[in-house]
């Protein structure tokens, strides 16, 4: 679990988010990171980017968008 402390406000956010994620899919928050703390970043922007949508037609776009990559791997 990431501790808050100092950060700022959209780091407090990202951090609960994360922690989150984390619990609900039963895992560590650094296992969300598989390849290091750039992808921990990466994870945080895409919350970030998915909270941001104002419509589902736009989440549906994304999520579409990454189960594609996803079938593909």
């Amino acid at each position: 679990m990431i501790k808050d402390g100092d950060e700022p406000e959209h780091d407090v956010r990202c951090i609960a988010v994360l922690n989150k994620i984390a619990e609900a899919l039963n895992c560590c928050v650094s296992d969300l990171a598989v390849s290091g703390p750039d992808n921990l970043s990466q994870t945080a922007e895409l919350l970030i980017l998915w909270m941001s949508f104002d419509n589902d037609q736009d989440r549906e776009k994304l999520l579409s968008a990454a189960q594609h990559i996803a079938a593909k791997n």
